[in-house]
């Protein structure tokens, strides 16, 4: 039960992230400068 949870949350997690870095609107530098920050570890709280 488990590994389920855990396939489960990695999925969904995986789903809004790919969400959000495909947002149409946004501008390309500011999607690299967010996509920069993650990499880096500074996009977390």
């Amino acid at each position: 039960m488990l590994a389920a949870f855990r396939r489960a949350n990695r999925a969904e997690v995986l789903h809004w992230a790919n969400a959000n870095l495909r947002a149409r609107r946004t501008r390309a530098d500011i999607l690299d400068t967010a996509r920069e920050l993650v990499h880096r570890g500074e996009g977390s709280y």
